[in-house]
């Protein structure tokens, strides 16, 4: 379980094995969005935001991997989207496009780009 202090930027955790707090780690500023997932496929959900005014999220791997940036869609009325879309048990970050129904985003699997409209 964790929570994320927007006016800090610090994410608090209690570990569900031991049930005891964890670390604390600042990650994001005031105005991010908290969003979480397992972006390393290890099962485990990673630390990271989105920034809506680049259109980034920000993530910082519980593999012990180095934190990196990943680009979501373009405009401000793109909506972020996380999930498993090519069944490599990691999270694959999509943009849609609520004008147009375009989803644009990459396949952590292959690095493959998808653009497909879909709704």
């Amino acid at each position: 379980m964790a929570v994320w202090r927007p006016s800090t930027g610090v994410w608090y955790g209690v570990a569900s094995s031991s049930g005891r707090r964890g670390a604390s780690a600042p990650w994001g500023y005031s105005t991010d969005q908290p969003v979480p997932g397992d972006y390393d496929g290890d099962g485990r959900a990673d630390l990271a935001v989105y920034r809506s005014s680049t259109h980034e999220r920000f993530i910082i791997p519980s593999n012990g991997g180095n934190s990196y940036a990943q680009v979501d869609g373009t405009d401000r009325l793109d909506r972020s989207i996380v999930g498993d879309f090519d069944g490599d048990n990691k999270g694959d970050v999509f943009a849609w496009k609520p004008a147009t129904g375009m989803w644009t985003g990459w396949l952590s699997l292959t690095g493959a780009k998808l653009n497909q409209q879909w709704g």
